[in-house]
């Protein structure tokens, strides 16, 4: 530095500075902002934020990071009404399906112990009380239901309670939750509430213990979850929070309490508090390296983390009933858990030896049908008072993901150029619902059931009505004009990728999260075109009501009554469930605790309607040939309206086929 001025030695000492700051930047690991003050200030923000919507009544968070518990709050009301706080340490939350990894937890358990010889083995070698169906005479695997590629089919009828059950439940009960594979098992990814419950028991066949206390002598208590248990009883547990949704007015209305099915406990039954949840994080985190009393080998947590299958190499698959997800590179081990009132997310960065639990009692108010239709003053909008949508676990999700890891980025394939993509438009329809019930009709109000894929004017691909979405790579799709909003849901998604059958032909869809596969269907296969056909058939007949009115027939006074009566059914079966429900209770409630009543009131109804259109349509040949109204002014214009009124009552009977109520 002879001869340079200190003005000169000052800018290149500046300018040194400023290269080792920015190459730091640049070897930077994702995560490494991932703080505990950091994660706090994300949580207190997005909660303050949340809270001025009256986006959730209560919330909890634990973070855990290198074996340790660094941050646990909780944020709202454990009882809203009852002006109770959140505590992270006692505050019990539902935390819905990651009570799944619990069950997963026990199968590896059992592996490790060698009780159960390995994921290959069928699942009926295990089971005492069920036997599951071997499909083209290859039995189902434990793999198959630990990855949710049994090809079960997911109902939800019956998956609560409200009464007491007698433990272990006996064989007649479990036999009676028996699923219908629909699938050709290994085929597709399709998220299944049934396989999961199989495995619960298992563990109870091969342990002679009820999954509720397997999971507290070898789960709960080597852990020190002394605040969490898989609650089967038809009350809530001990210490749980209470959820409310808030009204348009801004009035807390606490959501009912339902109690999962003891068959479906496993699936979804465990309440535990945010610290305990960070125990358990801890534990797959360290593979048991800093409990005091691990649960299993590291090679038995190894296998629970390991990538069995996906529906496409880029959305996320799935090991031992853990979603594996990658975020920019950086490996997710990741569940989230739903029920009604309570979502909760669960994510492990392993690479990162971090983890983050959270749970939002974050719900839409539930209000009688008919209120929700004609409206009430607590249904209206007050000004300065603001209730914005509930927030959901996805949205979470992906919000602290974008914020700490950074915003996904698309893979594009290099050198790739897009070819036609007239073969990708059509509808895809989810498998993870009900197919053999009357069930099927969740599908034609269920917003998930059904992707509509349409080319976009100027290229790409319009999913849903959102994007355009650009092929990056083969048979991949991707728009930066999507993303997953803090209410939002998976199917938010920036990707979409489309996987082909053995044909070359495009089969199915899955978005970035790959829970399920949307199958291409044709018109007659998409639950939309019978909504459709019901709604506009409805229309129709109930002009048949104007039949009344008819001339008499002095041969034949009855046929005139037939579209009247059709008329009065159709009318009939939406209100046979949708009203007449007290504060509290509702279809939602009937259908979770399964409560038949309705619903066969509403398929018997279906059969009569069917009945009277056969008898409607042979009286039509008899309007023609035996001349009714004849005489009359306009007689045939009265024998065209009958005619069409039998037709429609004819066309019904697809459209109730369809919908398994034929026959019930």
């Amino acid at each position: 530095m002879i001869g340079m001025t200190m003005k000169q030695i000052v800018k290149i000492l500046l300018g040194l500075i400023f290269l080792v700051l920015l190459n730091s930047n640049v070897l930077a690991q994702p995560g490494d902002q991932m703080t505990p003050a950091a994660v706090e200030a994300w949580a207190d923000e997005l909660f303050a934020s949340a809270e001025q919507g009256k986006r959730y009544s209560g919330a909890v968070v634990s973070f855990v990071k290198n074996g340790e518990i660094v941050f646990a709050k909780g944020y709202g009301y454990a009882d809203r009404n009852a002006g109770t706080p959140v505590d992270p340490a006692k505050t019990g939350f539902r935390i819905g399906s990651i009570s799944k990894t619990f069950t997963a937890t026990a199968i590896a358990q059992l592996i490790d112990q060698g009780r159960i010889g390995g994921l290959d083995d069928a699942a009926n070698q295990y089971l005492k009380r069920l036997q599951l169906p071997s499909p083209g005479g290859k039995e189902i695997t434990l793999k198959q239901l630990i990855t949710h590629t049994a090809g079960f089919e997911n109902r939800v009828f019956n998956i609560a309670t409200d009464r007491a059950h007698d433990l272990p439940l006996s064989a007649e009960e479990v036999q009676r939750f028996a699923g219908e594979v629909v699938n050709d098992p290994g085929r597709y990814i399709s998220y299944n509430n049934f396989g999961t419950a199989v495995l619960g028991i298992v563990v109870e066949d091969i342990t002679g213990e009820t999954i509720a206390d397997y999971f507290e002598r070898h789960i709960f208590t080597p852990l020190g979850m002394d605040n969490s248990v898989l609650n089967m009883e038809p009350g809530p547990s001990p210490g749980l929070g209470i959820s409310y949704g808030f009204l348009p007015n801004g009035e807390p209305l606490a959501i009912p309490h339902r109690t999962i099915h003891p068959f479906y406990a496993p699936v979804g039954g465990v309440n535990a508090t945010a610290e305990d949840m960070a125990r358990y994080m801890i534990a797959h985190l360290d593979a048991g390296s800093v409990s005091p009393r691990p649960l299993m080998s590291p090679a038995a947590f190894e296998m629970m983390q390991t990538r069995y299958a996906g529906n496409h190499k880029l959305s996320s698959g799935f090991g031992m009933i853990f979603f594996i997800w990658d975020w920019n590179q950086q490996r997710l081990v990741v569940h989230g858990g739903d029920w009604p009132g309570t979502h909760s997310g669960m994510v492990l960065f392993p690479g990162l030896d971090a983890g983050i639990f959270f749970s939002l009692m974050a719900e839409f108010p539930e209000v009688p049908i008919l209120e929700s239709i004609i409206g009430s003053e607590r249904l209206t909008e007050i000004d300065g008072i603001q209730v914005d949508t509930p927030l959901s676990n996805a949205g979470v999700i992906v919000d602290f993901l974008e914020h700490f890891i950074g915003p996904a980025v698309a893979p594009v394939q290099a050198g790739f150029k897009a070819g036609d993509l007239s073969e990708f438009a059509g509808d895809y329809v989810g498998q993870s619902a009900p197919h053999t019930t009357m069930g099927v009709m969740l599908n034609f109000s269920n917003p998930f059931s059904t992707v509509r894929v349409d080319l976009a004017e100027g290229g790409g691909l319009l999913i849903n009505g959102r994007g355009p979405y650009r092929e990056i790579a083969t048979d991949v799709f991707w728009s930066d004009e999507v993303n997953t909003p803090l209410d939002g849901f998976f199917l938010d998604s920036p990707m979409y990728a489309f996987s082909r059958d053995e044909h070359g032909e495009v089969d199915y869809l899955s978005p970035q999260i790959g829970f399920d596969a949307w199958v291409k269907k044709a018109p007659l296969e998409v639950p939309s075109t019978y909504l459709t056909a019901w709604l506009i058939l409805l229309l129709f007949l109930l002009s048949g009501l104007l039949c009344m009115f008819y001339p008499k027939v002095p041969t034949n006074r009855y046929a005139k009554w037939l579209p009247v009566m059709i008329a009065i059914f159709m009318v009939s079966m939406p209100l046979v469930l949708l009203l007449g429900y007290a504060e509290g209770d509702g279809l939602v409630s009937h259908l979770f605790f399964g409560h038949a009543g309705r619903f066969i009131v509403f398929a018997a109804l279906a059969n009569l309607i069917v009945v009277l259109a056969v008898i409607s349509a042979w009286y039509t040949i008899r309007v023609w040939k035996d001349g009714y109204w004849e005489g009359r002014k306009l007689a045939w214009l009265l024998r065209i309206h009958y005619t069409l009124l039998s037709l429609a009552g004819l066309l019904l009977i697809p459209v109730f086929n369809y919908s398994n109520l034929l026959g019930f």
